[in-house]
């Protein structure tokens, strides 16, 4: 057991790379990121072999799984709280549990088996949101004097849901995607009206890209929903960061995204479209703890304005069209509309007229 003062120490600055890398306010990282980072850092430091944060139903009766570790295929668990059981003590009663059952394992959730556990209350203000929960194969792993510690995981907690919650009275789910924290489906609607009507305006060029992952219903299947709204974070994350300071970034539908790229010729959106796939195609994604890896992968339509005259209807259609050509020739590819070549797009990519190509910048992100 390494000296106790280094370990705290230990403790000390992993919660604070926590604070720092997971922000409770930030909007770059959905919730499910933020509460994995946090149970994840718990289990490692306690030696934990799994660990578990659930949140209250609204009827109160029930605990509803939020992000699990070490439970092999649990997911989408709701636990009904009876009078005896651990987790309705803690929720029920706000005060953490110590728990050991000896050389004898004891059922702690539904299915999962340890020798000894710590269950801490969420709080809300006084009232109790949830619990989160770490056991281990061992007896009397845990300790009176890791309360103190394990508390400020539970506080980061605490605070992350209310932001949440907060969030969601204040209306800033009008502007944002919560999953995601990308614009919603209003807000891009919105600015590709503005941008369109821009791009007429001053004669310039406006290009539309619209993804959408090829095997998301699969991939949770597999690895349950929970990890699949992880991977809907991470690819908004691969976006935002390809994505300039003038482009505009949004999540308009279930598993689609689209990007509006100002000031963009087609073969400048191609470009785009392709690093995006690229990425994606080769982004370590989450998987259940039975598997060793996974792939999740993406397809994109390309449309450009004034290459389709109209409104943005128009141009989104185009987009859409686009899309439904390229996942007709199978995953992981992309297509321009308007192009009547039938090779799948990442291999092969349209020759754009010389004027256009003499004229073009690769579309970079902005530094800083």
């Amino acid at each position: 057991m390494e000296d106790r003062l280094a370990w705290t120490e230990r403790v000390i600055s992993r919660y604070r790379r926590l604070w720092d890398d997971y922000f409770p306010t930030s909007q770059h990282s959905s919730t499910p990121v933020k509460l994995t980072a946090c149970l994840t850092e718990a289990t490692t430091l306690w030696s934990a072999s799994g660990g578990v944060i659930m949140t209250g139903t609204r009827a109160g009766v029930a605990l509803e799984l939020a992000v699990i570790r070490g439970a092999g295929q649990a997911r989408n668990m709701i636990v009904p709280l009876q009078e005896a059981s651990l987790l309705s003590q803690v929720y029920s009663h706000g005060k953490l549990e110590l728990l050991s059952g000896g050389e004898e394992e004891l059922e702690i959730l539904p299915g999962i088996r340890a020798k000894s556990a710590v269950c801490l209350p969420i709080l809300s203000g006084t009232a109790v949101s949830g619990i989160m929960m770490l056991w281990a194969d061992d007896k009397n792993h845990f300790k009176e004097s890791d309360v103190k510690f394990l508390s400020l995981f539970a506080s980061y907690i605490s605070m992350l849901l209310e932001v949440d919650d907060l969030s969601e009275r204040l209306g800033e789910n009008m502007l944002l995607d919560l999953l995601t924290g990308l614009h919603n489906r209003k807000q891009f609607d919105k600015r590709l009206r503005d941008e369109v009507m821009r791009a007429s305006r001053y004669s310039i060029n406006l290009s539309l890209v619209v993804f959408d992952i090829d095997n998301l219903e699969a991939y949770n299947d597999s690895c349950g929903h929970m990890m699949g709204n992880l991977a809907l974070s991470d690819i908004a994350s691969v976006l935002r960061k390809s994505a300039r300071e003038v482009d505009f970034v949004g999540r308009i539908g279930g598993d689609e995204f689209g990007i509006l790229l100002p000031e963009t010729t087609r073969l400048g959106a191609i470009r785009f479209a392709e690093r995006i796939r690229s990425q994606v195609a080769a982004y370590p994604f989450p998987v259940s703890e039975d598997e060793t890896s996974t792939n999740l992968t993406i397809c994109a339509g390309v449309a450009n304005y004034p290459s389709i005259a109209g409104d943005e209807l128009r141009l989104l259609a185009g987009a859409y069209e686009a899309l439904s050509l390229a996942k007709a020739l199978g995953p992981n590819n992309i297509k321009l509309y308007g192009e009547s070549s039938t090779a799948p797009q990442a291999a092969q990519e349209p020759e754009p007229p010389e004027e256009e190509e003499a004229a073009e910048e690769d579309h970079q992100p902005e530094e800083g």
